[in-house]
């Protein structure tokens, strides 16, 4: 069977995974631009608690969640709504 990796063989590395990227914390932290976090608010793979957490680590950083169904594919869950927010972040 191809496709996605097996849930155990995710959890092998999540350990390592987590270390690499609070490594990276400092470099997100000092990210010199605007960032638009947008989250589809019933997302049960990275929930809002996720959301939140990128919100705080990027510091010039917008978080909008969608409502309304938008789960972990909110691009395909609410992409109008998507659309919207990105187009908001560019400012038109």
């Amino acid at each position: 069977m191809t496709g996605a990796p097996s849930r155990e063989a995710l959890t092998a590395t999540l350990l390592e995974t987590v270390l690499a990227a609070i490594q990276q914390l400092p470099r997100v932290q000092a990210f010199p631009r605007p960032v638009s976090i947008v989250f589809g608010a019933e997302d049960r793979t990275l929930n809002t608690s996720a959301a939140n957490s990128f919100h705080e680590h990027f510091p010039d950083s917008t978080l909008q969640l969608i409502m309304g169904g938008a789960g972990h594919n909110v691009q395909l869950d609410a992409h109008e709504r998507v659309i919207e927010a990105i187009l908001k972040a560019a400012g038109r």
